[in-house]
């Protein structure tokens, strides 16, 4: 079904950030972007970007967390305090200046110098079909009934042709196996030999599950490779979420136009987005008890907290749209209400 071409192609972008050495001080040191802990001459170089979803770490008071769901790093072990260990930075000294590597490698996929009509149909939350001239698949198919254990529920009645559209695709694409994605239920509806297409991650999670739902055909793709669907011009590659979790997203392109659906993983690519034609992302900032579980916030706290967030999103989307300089945004997987 699929032809493994190459690994993807990356657009390198040189750059570094300057630091003076004689503004670096002994143990904790904060500037804008990054924090640097200094002991003896070893320096050690951490960015502020939060490895949980993306936010931004915030210095105040001693003390080093990211607003967004209360994530404490330490500089000085370079773990946040539930052990998560943080990457360094790379950095080279030249004269009196520090210089930090923030080199950006963006990908770029294939693409074939004809134009093919692409189709895009959604059908519930992050559930979209994908139409070529001759191929379809579809992604993340939740149609019907909750997810998380009834906390979830659809916000909108699904289309009613899901059942046979779904059963005519060429493949299905699951990005990682939360149950809004990779849903029991809706897949009961499925037919057996349909073919899956799933991230190879470390643990398998994905594509051994759909294995104990009874499917065969699980197709597992290297992370950041190209793979052409035989007798199409359809080119597609799996991006790694940016985080410690297994997620993922899909980039592919029909023809000259480009796609990337990011579903609802965080920092895809490791904020190293492509430039497509066609933008697809959620909107809603994921499942979290907090601050909502959380006795010690009062009500209003917890509004205050959840507005933030919902703006963060909204400026870490627009900031999106600029790196990959999309003339179509499409919000999905979002469409839920808690229950």
């Amino acid at each position: 079904m699929l032809s493994l071409i190459k690994p993807i192609n990356f657009k390198i972008k040189k750059r570094v950030q300057k630091i003076k050495l004689n503004k670096i001080k002994e143990k904790i040191n904060c500037f804008d972007d990054f924090i640097i802990f200094k002991k003896n001459q070893e320096l050690t170089v951490y960015d502020r970007n939060c490895d949980h979803q993306g936010g931004k770490i915030i210095s105040k008071n001693g003390k080093h967390i990211c607003p967004m769901h209360n994530w404490k790093f330490d500089p000085i072990k370079g773990v946040y305090k539930n052990g998560f260990k943080k990457e360094k930075k790379n950095y080279l000294i030249k004269k009196d200046h520090l210089l930090i590597d923030i080199s950006e490698k963006i990908p770029k996929i294939s693409k074939e110098k004809i134009i093919e009509d692409t189709k895009i149909r959604f059908f519930n939350h992050a559930f979209i079909k994908v139409y070529g001239n001759n191929f379809s698949f579809a992604t993340d198919p939740w149609a019907l009934g909750p997810a998380f254990n009834t906390g979830w529920w659809l916000k909108n009645k699904t289309k009613n042709d899901w059942i046979e559209e779904l059963n005519n695709c060429s493949f299905v694409y699951v990005s990682h196996n939360h149950p809004d994605h990779l849903h029991p239920l809706t897949l009961k509806k499925v037919r057996k030999d349909m073919n899956f297409v799933v991230p190879s991650f470390l643990t398998d999670s994905t594509g051994t599950y759909l294995e104990d739902l009874g499917f065969k055909n699980i197709h597992r793709l290297k992370f950041a490779h190209e793979y052409k669907l035989i007798n199409t011009n359809l080119i597609l590659s799996i991006l790694k979420s940016g985080d410690f979790r297994e997620d993922s997203g899909i980039y592919f392109s029909n023809g000259d136009f480009t796609c990337l659906f990011d579903v609802d993983s965080n920092s895809i690519n490791f904020n190293r987005f492509p430039e497509v034609d066609f933008y697809a992302s959620s909107f809603a900032g994921g499942a979290s008890g907090y601050p909502i579980m959380f006795e010690n916030f009062k009500s209003s706290e917890k509004s205050k907290i959840l507005n933030r967030n919902k703006l963060f999103i909204r400026e870490k989307k627009k900031k999106v749209f600029e790196q990959t300089k999309t003339s179509f945004f499409m919000p999905y997987a979002g469409f839920f209400v808690e229950k």
